[in-house]
């Protein structure tokens, strides 16, 4: 899906929008702030958590309005972007059952089920790549906090998730 097109038929991302209303480059804009292309290609993708302040200060700018604003327009874009996500594939939820495996096994064998690969989850949930692929390859042995955060609010992790069956089950 191209970073600039709509989300929920309404809902753009506010850093696209004040890009294309200013005409400028991505690579125009990420020079004048200091900042990589790959940074501001991911963040009009909506991966960041947080927004770099001069990116914030910029857009709140180019459009009138103040940070809080864009960082709250920014996190409607993340959410309808996500919310189309589950209703484009309609994952199940992520639920460990009896597996003795690690739940970064259990996460890849999911996901894997729906997304052809780590950059193609992160980029549909808005979650930074890096995360994705360090607990997949099970670097990370705990899920990532934006990883859980955006499932849980979802309804697509079981509530009753844990990463290590040895932790919870310490006689098997």
């Amino acid at each position: 899906m191209a970073v600039n097109q709509s989300y929920a038929g309404t809902i753009t991302n506010p850093i696209v929008e004040a890009r294309t209303t200013m005409l400028i480059s991505q690579q125009g804009l990420a020079k004048r702030l200091g900042l990589s292309k790959q940074y501001l290609n991911r963040a009009e993708n909506g991966t960041y958590s947080s927004l770099n302040p001069a990116l914030l200060k910029w857009v709140g700018n180019a459009m009138g309005w103040d940070t809080k604003s864009v960082e709250g327009r920014y996190k409607q874009f993340q959410s309808a972007r996500r919310r189309e996500t589950v209703e484009s594939y309609a994952p199940h939820q992520l639920i460990r059952t009896d597996s003795k495996a690690a739940g970064h096994e259990i996460f890849s064998n999911w996901r894997a089920g729906y997304w052809p690969s780590s950059m193609a989850f992160a980029n549909a949930f808005c979650i930074h790549p890096d995360l994705i692929q360090k607990y997949e390859d099970g670097i990370q042995k705990s899920m990532p906090k934006q990883l859980r955060e955006t499932l849980t609010k979802l309804n697509l992790l079981d509530p009753n998730w844990y990463d290590d069956f040895r932790a919870q089950n310490p006689t098997r």
